[in-house]
């Protein structure tokens, strides 16, 4: 049975999530309210009263979903798998498997890997704002 999993960080790029989950089916870019992007080495969501997050939906398989369960290190305790109901005027009133950040990883994200993320706002046409807002957010590197 096919889910739909929210993508908001580097997963947000076609290509990436191709490549990771070819038989992934992107469905429609939303902006969830109420959540925000936040980094520590790699992106994660919170909840925010006044946040906005900018993503997008797929239709995943139980393959997939396994797939993104390894690559998020769910079992290593990096992400744990969260499921969000978003509103109707997302296309909500579903479950959608996200992942939210659990390790104690902290610091800026890498280029690349924020090249990815903002490679992953073109393809749905989100705006960078939010983005560029959450970089500034970034906690520096624990020395």
């Amino acid at each position: 049975m096919a889910r739909l999993y929210l993508a908001y960080g580097s997963n947000l790029s076609t290509a990436r999530m191709a490549g990771r989950c070819p038989a992934a089916s992107p469905v429609r870019p939303v902006t969830v309210a109420g959540w925000r992007l936040r980094f520590d080495k790699v992106a994660t969501i919170e909840r925010a009263a006044d946040g906005s997050l900018p993503a997008a939906l797929y239709r995943i398989t139980a393959g997939c979903e396994r797939t993104l369960d390894t690559l998020e290190g769910v079992t290593e305790g990096r992400y744990r798998r969260v499921w969000l109901t978003l509103p109707a005027e997302t296309g909500g009133d579903h479950r959608i498997l996200s992942y939210i950040k659990i390790d104690a990883r902290r610091g800026p994200p890498t280029g690349a890997y924020v090249r990815h993320i903002a490679a992953g706002y073109d393809d749905w046409g989100h705006d960078l704002t939010d983005l560029v807002a959450a970089l500034r957010r970034c906690r520096p590197e624990a020395s």
